[in-house]
């Protein structure tokens, strides 16, 4: 089956492995630290910081990778790695993450909505941002 632009697979594989490589590897050295641990220093305005920098990072891999099926990669193809990187630090940094909103929403004597809350990234593919 031809993969548009390079004609194979393996081609592909060649010549978006450099930079998707690159990429990955500079992602995980930055965040690397959330699969150690669920970092319990990282807090309040910090993880709400930290929690829209890790989707900006990883946000762009995917279009990097040539997105044939896992099993015709070269084995140690960091998609399936990276993405559970990805998905452990953006769920583990929401509830944190959610805090100081609501701290904010609380010291400037405003309601907290009923429906604050945070996305995990299995929620984030079904949610609608078309306004009702």
């Amino acid at each position: 089956m031809p993969w548009p632009g390079c004609g194979s697979a393996a081609v592909c594989m060649t010549q978006a492995g450099s930079p998707y490589s690159f990429r990955v590897a500079i992602f995980v050295k930055e965040w690397r630290w959330l699969a150690t641990s669920r970092d319990e220093r990282v807090r309040g305005g910090e993880a709400l910081a930290a929690r829209p920098r890790l989707m900006h990072a990883y946000r762009r891999l995917p279009a990097l990778d040539p997105q044939p099926p896992q099993h015709l990669m070269p084995t140690g193809w960091p998609r399936e790695q990276t993405r559970r990187l990805f998905e452990y630090g953006y769920d583990g940094l929401g509830e944190r993450a959610e805090e100081p909103v609501r701290e904010i929403l609380t010291a400037a004597g405003l309601d907290v909505p009923a429906g604050l809350g945070r996305h995990t990234v299995a929620q984030l593919s079904t949610v609608s941002w078309q306004a009702e």
